[in-house]
């Protein structure tokens, strides 16, 4: 018989391990910590701006005491040779270099921003809940402001189904006011407590996205259709990915996170040695875990 013919998709996907990202994060960590400046001697890698990356680095107080995105992945199950490439980041660690593009480019203030419940069920009605947020945004925050704001968000919906959004604003503490009443009005403006709408909050630290993308998990295609299929779980409102980020600002931070990257790359294939202590290190910490689980057991 002859050979069955192959039919080739015209789209591949892209193989997004959140994994690989806490392992990238633990190794640009240990290199911005090794004492030996050799290895930054050949890069353009700012050690300045990329340790507010990191909680123990950052300039910045740590205002929670939960831990990173990246230190609660479960990064000793697999060792990866590489990290992701841009378009394959996971949506924490794009958060983060939004964050740090956001940073390099001036002041960043956090912000909360509530729906007004009309808002939201117009929102989550749309095919793409985020683009139409998005354009809200874009444009009362232009209006009031006098200029266009680079800014990213995460769609984020709480226990009892209410949407609300959390992200960062490049925005000077003069226009800090004016950008809550923008957000408000974006959101809908709530007929009482509307100071309890809106939030800003300058210089966020380290741990902020962490927190922001805490619930990132459940709004994927694969959790969505895995709830719908068992029928259990939360039923996620909003349509489409949660993370959006203005373009000029994501180019920057690809930007950023090709450069950081590359510098890695190189001390892997280096074989350099604060990067193979760093991770006998993590598999001795998951080894001495697990016999302490099966002997407690």
């Amino acid at each position: 018989m002859p050979p069955r013919p192959v039919v080739k998709s015209g789209k591949k996907t892209r193989f997004v391990a959140q994994d690989r990202d806490a392992q990238f994060m633990t190794d640009l960590e240990a290199l911005l910590l090794c004492p030996d400046d050799a290895i930054w001697a050949l890069t353009s890698v700012s050690r300045s701006l990329a340790s507010y990356l990191f909680p123990s680095l950052s300039s910045l107080k740590a205002r929670s005491k939960r831990r990173t995105w990246w230190q609660l992945a479960d990064s000793g199950r697999r060792e990866f040779k590489a990290p992701s490439d841009a378009r394959s980041m996971s949506v924490y660690l794009k958060a983060e270099y939004l964050m740090l593009a956001l940073r390099e480019i001036g002041p960043v203030h956090s912000f909360t921003l509530n729906l007004h419940p009309e808002i939201a069920t117009m929102a989550c009605a749309e095919p793409s809940t985020r683009d139409f947020l998005r354009r809200r945004l874009n444009h009362h925050l232009e209006a009031i402001l006098g200029r266009t704001v680079d800014f990213f968000f995460v769609i984020e919906q709480a226990a009892h189904r209410r949407i609300h959004l959390h992200g960062c604003l490049g925005i000077s503490i003069g226009e800090a006011k004016a950008a809550r009443l923008a957000l408000r009005r974006a959101g809908g403006e709530w007929e009482v407590a509307r100071q309890h709408q809106s939030h800003t909050d300058g210089e966020p630290d380290a741990k902020w996205n962490s927190y922001i993308t805490k619930e990132c998990a459940f709004s994927t295609k694969f959790f969505r259709a895995l709830c719908e299929a068992h029928k259990s779980g939360p039923t996620i409102k909003f349509n489409g990915p949660a993370l959006f980020a203005s373009r000029s600002l994501g180019l920057k931070a690809q930007e950023l996170y090709e450069c950081h990257r590359s510098l890695v790359l190189s001390a892997l294939k280096a074989k350099h040695p604060v990067l193979i202590n760093s991770r006998k290190m993590q598999a001795e910490a998951k080894t001495a875990l697990l016999e302490s689980l099966g002997t407690s057991s």
